[in-house]
């Protein structure tokens, strides 16, 4: 993926003026599952290693995303993801952060 846009279309916010720091996560989802509701306060871009993503906003914005899709989130808004495959949900995030800032945040 390659895009100054977030999928759900909006632009992608400034990065934040301090110490930049990645994290890079491998993340399995069971099948069936749904995630709580959350924003990321950094940019993030992810890779879809095995199943079926189903991202969705509170405004009920939903795109699916499938094995080998890659995908730009979105930041500061809140979403939930669900595994809707049939095999559970492999993703690879890279965050792209900074020093003492979280790279995800319930929603209240």
């Amino acid at each position: 993926a390659k895009s100054s846009k977030e999928w759900s279309g909006e632009t992608l916010p400034a990065y934040p003026e301090s110490q930049p720091e990645i994290t890079v996560l491998r993340i399995t989802v069971p099948v069936g599952v749904e995630l709580p509701f959350h924003a990321h306060p950094v940019i993030n871009a992810a890779v879809v290693i095995q199943g079926k993503l189903e991202l969705s906003l509170k405004d009920y914005k939903k795109r699916i995303f499938n094995t080998g899709d890659a995908l730009i989130e979105v930041v500061n808004k809140v979403h939930t993801g669900k595994s809707i495959g049939q095999d559970d949900l492999i993703v690879i995030v890279v965050y792209a952060g900074s020093e003492n800032l979280p790279t995800t945040v319930l929603a209240n």
